[in-house]
C-alpha cells in the first residue's frame, strides 16, 4: 500500500537496500516487524479503514471478525516480506490489542477473547509461512489463554516474551515460558534497551532499569536455554505519544545488551570505562570512570564532553538533554508552584513567580539552542522541529498561564485602588 509510506521521511528503496546490505556485511540478521493487530493507528486513521477498528474509539486496534480485516493485513505482510527477501523471520507484532472482544462482531462470534486472537494470528501466520518466513508474535495477548487455547496456536509461531522490569519480572518470565512450552510453542525472550519506564518523554533511557532488565534476561536465556534475547528499543510510548530521545542516545544500553548476549564473561562493572574508551575514544577512561557505576553514564556526559574524541555528536546530544532537564525538571520548574499564583495571588507569590520565570525561561532558551544545535545534523528539519516542540510546548502553556495570572492580579490590584479612591472621594464629599 504505497499511500502508507511517508512522502518525505520514509526510507527510499535505495536506502532500504543499503541498510540490508550493510547489515548482511556485518553479520546482522534483519527481522522485519510489522504490526498486524494492535498499534495500527497509521492504517486505521484512513477513512477507507476506519470501519475495521474494533471500536470507533480504539484507533489502532483491528477487529479480527470484520470482513476485509484479514485481506488488508495479509496484503501488507506480503509487501513487507517482498522487501526482505533474505530474512528468515517476520515479526507480526500482535501486542496490546486492548479492546479486542468488545464489538458486536466479536461478541456474536461466541469465541473468547483469547480464542479470537489465536484464530486471527493463525490465519496471518499461515500466509507468512506461505511467503517463506517464520512468524513471530509478542506474548502479552496470550497471558490469560488456557492450555487448550494455546495448543490451538500455530506451532510454527515463535512467541517473544517481553518483560521489561518490575520485581516480578523473572518469576513472570519463568511462568510464561513454561506455559508456552507446555503447549508445544517456541519461545524467545525480550529485554528492553529503552521503553516506557513510567516516563513518557524521556530524553535517554532510564539506564538503571535497563541494565537490571538486560542482566536478568541474559541470565534467564542461559538457565532456560532460550535461543536468544531481543533487545527492544522503542521510539515513543505509543504511536501518538511524545517521542523519546533520539536513537543515538540509546547506544550505551544497546551495546551493553549485545555484549551481555554475545560474551557472558564480560564484566558489567567495567562496562562504563570500556565504553568510554572504545566508543568515545577517551585516553584515560579508567580514571574518568573511577568511583562511578554503570548507570552514571548519562549524567557524566556534560563533565566528560571536553575529553571525548569519538562520536562527539552523541555526547553533545546527551549533554544538551541534561542541560534541558535542569530547568525543566530539576531546579524548581515553574509548574511545581504555578498553582500558588492561581490560588493565592499575593504580592510575594507573584514576585517569586516573576523571578522564577525570568531565570527559568532564560535557562530553557539556552537549552533549546543547545538542543537544536545537537539534533539538526541528525534529523530532517521537519522532524527536528517536531522534537523541539515536544520538549518545549508545555512550557509555552505554563508561560501563558503565568502571564494570565499576573495580568489578572494586576487588574485586581488596579480595581482595589479605584475602589479605595472612590471611597476616599465619597468621604470628602
Amino acid at each position: 500500500m504505497p499511500f502508507l509510506r511517508h512522502p518525505e521521511l520514509a526510507l527510499t528503496e535505495a536506502e532500504h537496500a543499503l541498510l540490508l546490505r550493510t547489515c548482511r556485511d556485518h553479520f546482522i540478521e534483519v527481522i522485519p516487524k510489522q504490526q498486524s493487530f494492535g498499534h495500527l493507528e497509521f492504517i486505521l486513521k484512513h477513512p477507507a479503514y476506519i470501519a475495521l477498528r474494533e471500536t470507533p474509539d480504539s484507533v489502532g486496534e483491528l477487529c479480527p471478525h470484520r470482513p476485509g480485516a484479514y485481506e488488508m493485513m495479509a496484503g501488507i505482510l506480503e509487501d513487507v516480506a517482498a522487501l526482505h527477501p533474505d530474512s528468515r523471520y517476520l515479526h507480526m507484532g500482535c501486542d496490546e490489542v486492548w479492546s479486542l472482544g468488545e464489538c458486536p462482531d466479536c461478541r456474536a462470534s461466541g469465541m473468547t477473547r483469547e480464542a479470537s486472537f489465536i484464530a486471527f494470528v493463525n490465519r496471518l501466520s499461515a500466509r507468512v509461512r506461505e511467503l517463506g518466513k517464520r512468524p513471530m508474535i509478542w506474548h502479552d495477548m496470550l497471558m490469560h489463554a488456557s492450555h487448550e487455547e494455546l495448543s490451538a496456536l500455530d506451532p510454527e509461531v515463535t512467541v517473544v516474551v517481553w518483560l521489561y522490569g518490575g520485581h516480578r519480572m523473572q518469576r513472570d518470565a519463568l511462568d510464561m515460558i513454561g506455559k508456552l512450552r507446555r503447549a508445544g510453542l517456541s519461545v524467545i525472550g525480550a529485554s528492553s534497551v529503552r521503553c516506557w519506564d513510567d516516563e513518557g518523554d524521556q530524553n535517554y533511557p532510564v539506564i538503571r532499569n535497563r541494565v537490571a532488565n538486560i542482566v536478568r534476561w541474559t541470565a534467564l536465556a542461559e538457565t532456560e536455554q532460550l535461543p536468544g534475547v531481543i533487545g527492544t528499543n522503542w521510539s515513543a510510548p505509543f504511536a501518538l505519544g511524545s517521542p523519546y530521545g533520539l536513537f543515538e542516545t540509546s547506544r550505551y544500553p544497546a551495546f551493553f545488551s549485545a555484549e551481555q548476549c554475545w560474551n557472558r564473561r564480560a564484566d558489567p562493572e567495567t562496562y562504563l570505562s570500556r565504553f568510554l574508551s572504545q566508543y568515545h575514544g577517551m585516553d584515560d577512561a579508567s580514571a574518568a570512570a573511577d568511583g562511578y557505576e554503570i548507570g552514571d553514564y548519562y549524567q557524566l556526559m556534560p563533565e566528560l564532553l571536553p575529553d571525548i574524541a569519538l562520536n562527539r555528536p552523541v555526547a553533545e546530544l546527551i549533554a544538551a538533554m541534561i542541560q534541558y532537564e535542569m530547568p525543566a525538571k530539576r531546579r524548581l520548574p515553574l509548574y511545581t508552584f504555578l498553582f500558588r499564583g492561581e490560588l493565592y495571588p499575593g504580592e510575594e507569590v507573584l514576585t517569586s513567580l516573576r523571578d522564577k520565570h525570568r531565570t527559568g525561561y532564560a535557562a530553557l532558551e539556552a537549552a533549546k539552542s543547545a538542543m537544536r544545535h545537537a539534533i539538526e545534523p541528525l534529523l530532517p528539519p521537519a522532524m527536528a522541529d517536531l522534537f523541539i516542540a515536544s520538549r518545549f510546548y508545555r512550557f509555552g502553556l505554563y508561560e501563558a498561564k503565568l502571564q494570565a495570572i499576573a495580568s489578572g492580579a494586576a487588574e485586581a490590584a488596579a480595581g482595589e485602588r479605584r475602589a479605595d479612591d472612590q471611597e476616599e472621594e465619597s468621604r470628602h464629599a
